[in-house]
């Protein structure tokens, strides 16, 4: 489910990835020269639990971007996705009561 958050002057919408099927953008983690049970160098949780993050080429076509580890938060910002882990998320986002106006979303 995605959510308005705000950072400082702009306004973006974030979600937060916890497993396979959250977020249209995410397709499970697959790499055959890892072992799903082997850890993750950025959180240290089992890689089987992990997503991919679908990306645009320079094609417009959706290709296989970065890892995204369970808890790290996606946003969507001018046209672009970018996932922050969640003390990075907390320490620069705060979310918006649903009465203040929509700005540069």
């Amino acid at each position: 489910m995605l959510v308005r958050y705000v950072r400082r002057d702009r306004y973006v919408m974030a979600s937060q990835w916890r497993k396979d099927g959250d977020h249209p953008m995410v397709r499970p983690y697959r790499n055959d020269w890892v072992k799903e049970d082997a850890g993750c160098r950025y959180c240290g949780k089992v890689k089987k639990f992990h997503g991919h993050l679908l990306v645009r080429d320079s094609d417009g076509e959706l290709i296989v971007g970065e890892i995204i580890c369970p808890g790290d938060w996606i946003v969507e910002e001018s046209g672009s996705v970018r996932t922050y882990t969640d003390d990075e998320f907390r320490k620069l986002f705060a979310e918006v009561d649903d009465d203040v106006p929509e700005r540069n979303i």
